[in-house]
C-alpha cells in the first residue's frame, strides 16, 4: 500500500462557532459506516475531537474529516427564563439537530496528559494498560506509538497490555515493525488483543502477536492479504512471493504466541484453505485438506477462491479467541485473570503523539512537493530563448537591447532553477528523515519529483555555459 503525495482534497464548510454550541450526546458518522457518540470536545479544519467509549472504557478519539460523513450535534440547552403567563401551557419547541459537512484534511491532536498516581510502585500483578490501534497501520497506529506507550505501562507497574483494535489494515512494512516490537517485549508483559470492531489486513499482527485473542460479540478479524494475486497484471508471480514471505511471519509470531498458525495463513494466502474439526479432545485446524485416512468431522470453513475473514463467533468457535461483551474491563474475568486493574496512565497520547509527529512529515512533504513543482513551472517561464532577438541584417550584430534583455532572463532563470534545486534539498531532507523516523510509505521516491532534481541541474548548466550575452546570432545557443 503507497500513498502519493498529491495534495489532499478539501471539500465542506467549517462554520465558526462548534466549540460554543457543543454538548453531550453528539454523533459522528464515519464514511465506512462507523458512528461515534459521545461529547466534540474540540475542532479544526482538518479533525475533531470527540470523548466516547471504545470496548467499555471512556476514551479520545481524533476523527479526521476525510474519514467523516456527517456530524449531528445534539441541542443545544438553553437557559430556562420566565414565561408569560399566556405561554404557560404551550409546548416547548424542539431544537432540531445540526448536521455539518465536513472537510477532509486528516490531523491528530492529541489529549492533555493524564497525571499517574501508580509510577514508581513496581509491577503488580494484573495491572494492565489499554493501548488502542484504532485507524490505519502505519499512519494512526505507529511501532513508535506502541514502543512508547509499552515504555509507559512498565513505568507504571503495568503487566498486562492490552491492544484495542478497530483498525481497517495499512502498511505491511508498519506491521512488520510492530511485529518484532511485540516479540522483544514479550517478556516484560503478557499482551492481550481484544477487537473491538475490526482487525483487517496489517492490522492482525496485533491479535497473532497477542497471548490470548478476545473479541466483541460484532466484531472480525482477516482479510490480512498484502498484495493481490491477479494473472493480468503482469506481477501475479511477485504478488504471491511477497504474500508468502507476509504469511511466513505472521505464522511464525501466531505460533510463537500460542496460536494455531493455520487462519492466519488463510487470512493471506488466498490458495489456503480453513478446515476445522471438533472433537472429544478439542478442536483442530489445518490450513490443507485433511488426509484421507482421517476425513471425517472436518468441515472446510475457507476455500481456496477467498481470504479468510472471521466473525467473532467463529475465532470462539474454532478455539482462536474468546467472545467478551463486557469490554476490556471483563477480560480479567473472562481470562481468569486476578487483580485486573487500569494502570492510571494513557496508551492512546503516546499512539497520537507519534501519528501527529508522522502527520507533520507527511504534511510537511507534500508543502515541500507542490512547492517544488510550482518552482519548477515558473522556472520554465523563464527560458532565455523566449527573448525576442533584434539584430542587424548586414553585420548579424545583436542589438544592446537584446543583450541585456537576454542576460536579465538568464539571471531570473538561473535564480529560479537554483529555488528549484535548493527546494529539492529539502524535498530530499525530508525524504530521509520519513526513513530513519520508520515511515517507509513516506520515503518512497516519486519519480516526478525525483526527475525534477536532473531538469533543474542541466538547466543550471546549460546557463552558466550560455548566461553571456550573444554579440552575433551565431552565438545564440540551442534550445535548454
Amino acid at each position: 500500500m503507497v500513498q502519493n503525495l498529491a495534495p489532499r482534497a478539501w471539500c465542506g464548510l467549517v462554520l465558526v462557532g462548534w466549540l460554543a454550541t457543543l454538548a453531550a450526546g453528539d454523533s459522528v458518522t464515519m464514511r465506512d459506516g462507523r458512528v461515534y457518540e459521545g461529547r466534540i470536545v474540540e475542532e479544526s479544519s482538518s479533525s475533531l475531537v470527540i470523548e466516547t467509549k471504545i470496548a467499555g472504557i471512556k476514551t479520545t478519539l481524533t476523527l479526521q474529516r476525510r474519514d467523516i460523513r456527517d456530524v449531528e450535534f445534539s441541542p443545544v440547552e438553553e437557559e430556562p427564563t420566565e414565561a408569560p403567563d399566556d405561554a404557560a401551557d404551550e409546548p416547548p419547541k424542539a431544537t432540531k439537530p445540526r448536521v455539518e459537512e465536513v472537510d477532509e484534511r486528516p490531523r491528530v491532536v492529541s489529549r492533555p496528559e493524564k497525571r499517574s498516581r501508580d509510577a514508581g510502585e513496581g509491577p503488580v500483578e494484573g495491572r494492565y494498560m489499554v493501548i488502542p490501534a484504532i485507524g490505519e497501520i502505519g499512519v494512526d497506529v505507529t511501532a513508535a506509538g506502541i514502543e512508547d506507550a509499552l515504555d509507559q505501562a512498565q513505568k507504571l507497574g503495568a503487566t498486562h497490555v492490552v491492544f484495542v483494535i478497530d483498525s481497517p489494515g495499512g502498511y505491511v512494512y508498519e506491521a512488520l515493525q510492530i511485529r518484532a516490537l511485540l516479540i522483544e517485549n514479550r517478556d516484560r508483559f503478557t499482551m492481550h488483543a481484544y477487537v473491538s470492531k475490526q482487525a483487517i489486513s496489517a492490522a492482525t499482527v496485533l491479535a497473532a502477536g497477542s497471548a490470548t485473542i478476545s473479541m466483541a460479540p460484532s466484531a472480525t478479524m482477516g482479510g490480512a492479504t498484502a498484495y493481490s494475486v491477479k494473472a493480468d497484471t503482469g506481477s501475479a508471480e511477485v504478488d504471491a512471493k511477497m504474500n508468502s514471505i507476509w504469511a511466513a511471519e505472521m505464522a511464525s509470531i501466531a505460533s510463537n504466541s500460542g496460536h494455531d498458525e493455520a487462519p492466519f495463513r488463510a487470512m493471506i494466502e488466498q490458495e489456503r484453505e480453513l478446515y476445522v474439526k471438533h472433537d472429544a479432545s478439542g478442536v483442530k485446524l489445518s490450513a490443507s485438506p485433511p488426509p484421507m485416512n482421517d476425513s471425517s468431522g472436518w468441515e472446510r470453513v475457507d476455500d481456496s477462491m477467498t481470504i479468510l475473514t472471521l466473525t467473532a463467533h467463529q475465532v470462539e468457535d474454532y478455539g482462536i479467541g474468546n467472545v467478551v461483551s463486557g469490554g476490556v474491563e471483563a477480560l480479567g474475568e473472562a481470562l481468569s485473570i486476578q487483580g485486573w486493574e487500569e494502570a492510571d496512565g494513557d496508551g492512546a497520547r503516546a499512539m497520537q503523539k507519534a501519528a501527529k509527529e508522522r502527520d507533520q512529515l507527511a504534511r510537511a512533504l507534500e508543502m515541500a512537493g507542490k512547492q517544488l513543482i510550482d518552482l519548477a513551472e515558473d522556472a520554465k517561464k523563464y527560458n532565455p530563448r523566449k527573448v525576442t532577438i533584434v539584430y542587424d541584417r548586414n553585420t548579424l550584430e545583436v542589438s544592446e537591447d537584446s543583450r541585456r534583455e537576454w542576460t536579465q532572463a538568464c539571471s531570473r532563470a538561473s535564480s529560479a532553477w537554483r529555488r528549484v534545486d535548493s527546494m529539492m534539498d529539502r524535498f530530499t531532507t525530508l525524504k530521509k528523515k520519513a526513513e530513519e523516523m520508520g515511515a517507509l510509505h513516506l520515503a518512497v521516491p516519486q519519480e516526478d519529483i525525483e526527475e525534477l532534481r536532473e531538469i533543474a541541474r542541466k538547466q543550471l548548466e546549460w546557463l552558466r555555459e550560455n548566461g553571456k550575452a550573444p554579440r552575433t546570432i551565431a552565438d545564440l545557443p540551442k534550445d535548454p
